[in-house]
């Protein structure tokens, strides 16, 4: 399910902004000076967020024996997996949003949108 917010006071109903800035200048994650002029900017310029949850229903087996067949290759790559999935969605944030690591033509980004 997918949230979006257009005001940054409903936004932070939610999100709690203005909480968790103030939360990360305490132990000095970001300078008072960086956070004020963050949420300023957030609070006077144009807004746009959006929040995607994910639900997943696993089932867990009560009798251990269940799991005594599990390959020990299957192990090693949901160890892999799990991790990968968790990072994608912060490091796609942080790439898009604030560091821009990649470079991706505008032609690979379009065939992304074509079925």
């Amino acid at each position: 399910m997918t949230t979006v917010f257009r005001n940054v006071i409903d936004a932070d109903q939610i999100l709690g902004l203005y909480r968790v800035t103030e939360r990360a200048i305490a132990p000095r994650y970001i300078k008072p000076d960086a956070a004020r002029v963050w949420l300023d900017s957030l609070a006077n310029a144009t807004f746009f967020a959006s929040v995607t949850l994910f639900l997943t229903v696993a089932f867990v087996p009560t009798k251990p024996e269940a799991q005594a067949g599990t390959k020990s290759w299957d192990k090693a790559l949901l160890a892999v997996i799990l991790p990968a999935m968790v990072a994608v969605l912060p490091v796609a944030a942080l790439d898009a949003g604030r560091f821009h690591w990649s470079a991706v033509p505008a032609w690979v980004l379009l065939s992304g949108y074509v079925d």
